[in-house]
């Protein structure tokens, strides 16, 4: 419906590190490396089962062998790791 959405990722290298490693079944990963990855949208959005209004939020996964999960933070800056409790907008299935 005509939104500008952004994402700033830094993209992850496993340089000879095992993937669980890098992304624990069932721990909150920061979704890429260095700083936590950041979505901006101009209008609410639907992802999943969440709803996300307007605005600059941080990304975080729970990766899994089924289904991971997506995390929405409504904290927007920082290093990402460790996950700050009590941030989250909300979470769905991917």
């Amino acid at each position: 419906d005509g939104a500008t959405i952004s994402i700033e990722y830094g993209r992850p290298a496993l340089k000879g590190r095992a993937e669980a490693l890098m992304m624990p079944p069932g721990q909150v990963w920061r979704t890429g490396a260095d700083e936590q990855t950041t979505l901006r949208t101009d209008k609410p959005l639907k992802l999943g089962t969440l709803t996300v209004p307007a605005g600059t939020y941080g990304l975080h996964t729970i990766p899994n062998a089924g289904e991971w999960q997506l995390i929405v933070s409504k904290r927007a800056s920082g290093w990402g790791i460790p996950y700050p409790a009590g941030q989250d907008l909300g979470r769905t299935p991917m």
